[in-house]
This record gives structure tokens, C-alpha cells and sequence, in this order.
């Protein structure tokens, strides 16, 4: 008698994997959709659900922490608790994501911003952070030219000239699909192109 219930079991096993698979797919776009429209906690109760649907997927977890990053922005500059709850929230949330997946360059991107947005909370070495995450997100995907862009921005705070030349010109290397976002890289890069004496 227990083994047809075992057979049973088995074949049922991979049929509720993947309608909790679309449930939580459902959810995530649903949050994004809500989080688009600026309206953070419905965003945040969809992502918990799709968490709690799929906890090891890592799209869902950087989303999450992304929201995060996105809230502490527009709490109100008393709520320092609540910031610093939501803060500590994100780094949870992106450890999470590259315990699943160490090779995903978004979640080393929105680690570096949510450092770089944060001084108060990421400390002394918040910009040193910030670069490290950046850097480790164009090592898995150099195309990354708005990440880029933030990391080179750090470096010339930093006096940085020369590392931050080097690495728009590795940026601007790699193939881009035709947009009007590429504007200001490529400006960039030829502003310091022409600030070294380099005319091309």
C-alpha cells in the first residue's frame, strides 16, 4: 500500500515545483511592476510572497534589496531607525542572492549602489565597498556601463584620473545595442579622453 502512495508522491512532486515556480514568477513581475509605479509596499508584499514561493531565487532576493535601496531613498530624513532596518535588510537580502548565485554581476551592482547611496550606514570605507562591489560586477559583465559609470564616478572622487580613462576605455570596447541611455557614457569617456590629451 505505501508504494503506489510513494509513486504517487514523485509524480506529484515536480508538478508542484513548477506551479509554485509560476506562482512566484507571478508575484516577482507583479512587484516589479508595482515597485515601477513607486508603490513600494505592494511591492514589497508581492516580492515576500514570491520569496516565500522560491527562497534560493536569486532574481527575486536582488529585486528585494533593490526595492530596499529604493525606499530608503524617500524616507523621510527622521525615520534613521527604519532606514537603517531596511539597509540592513538589503545586505541580508544580497548575501542571500549570491549564496544562490555568485556569478549574477546585478547583485554586486546594486550592493555598490546601495553602499554608495548610504555613507551614513556603510561607514569610513563605504566608498572602498562601493568600488569593490562595482568592480566585481563588471568582471562577470563588463557591458554594465551605467554600473560602470558609477564606478568611475568614485574613482574620480578619489583623484583617480588615470584608472578611471583606463576603465571607460575598456568599457567602450564591448558591443552596446543602439540607445539614447549610452549618451552620457560615451560623453564621458571622450571628456576624459580629452582631458588627457588624447583627441580621437
Amino acid at each position: 500500500q505505501a508504494y503506489p502512495l510513494i509513486v504517487l508522491l514523485l509524480v506529484l512532486l515536480p508538478f508542484f515545483y513548477f506551479v509554485a515556480l509560476g506562482m512566484a514568477n507571478s508575484h516577482y513581475d507583479k512587484g516589479m511592476a508595482l515597485a515601477r509605479e513607486g508603490r513600494v509596499q505592494e511591492a514589497d508584499m508581492s516580492l515576500v510572497t514570491a520569496r516565500r514561493l522560491t527562497p534560493s531565487d536569486d532574481r527575486v532576493l536582488i529585486a528585494h534589496a533593490d526595492l530596499y535601496r529604493h525606499a530608503i531613498a524617500v524616507l523621510p530624513p527622521d525615520e534613521f531607525a527604519g532606514k537603517k532596518a531596511l539597509y540592513e535588510e538589503a545586505l541580508w537580502l544580497l548575501d542571500q542572492a549570491q549564496q544562490a548565485n555568485s556569478l549574477r554581476a546585478l547583485t554586486f551592482l546594486v550592493r555598490g549602489r546601495l553602499y554608495q547611496q548610504n555613507p551614513v550606514f556603510a561607514g569610513e570605507n563605504g566608498n572602498e565597498l562601493a568600488a569593490e562591489s562595482f568592480r566585481r560586477a563588471l568582471a562577470l559583465n563588463p557591458r554594465l556601463f551605467e554600473g560602470r559609470m558609477e564606478y568611475v564616478s568614485l574613482l574620480l572622487q578619489a583623484g583617480k584620473k588615470d584608472e578611471a580613462l583606463q576603465s571607460m576605455d575598456e568599457g567602450v570596447r564591448h558591443y552596446y545595442p543602439n540607445m539614447p541611455d549610452l549618451i552620457p557614457f560615451y560623453s564621458l569617456t571622450a571628456k576624459l579622453r580629452r582631458e588627457a590629451g588624447r583627441v580621437e
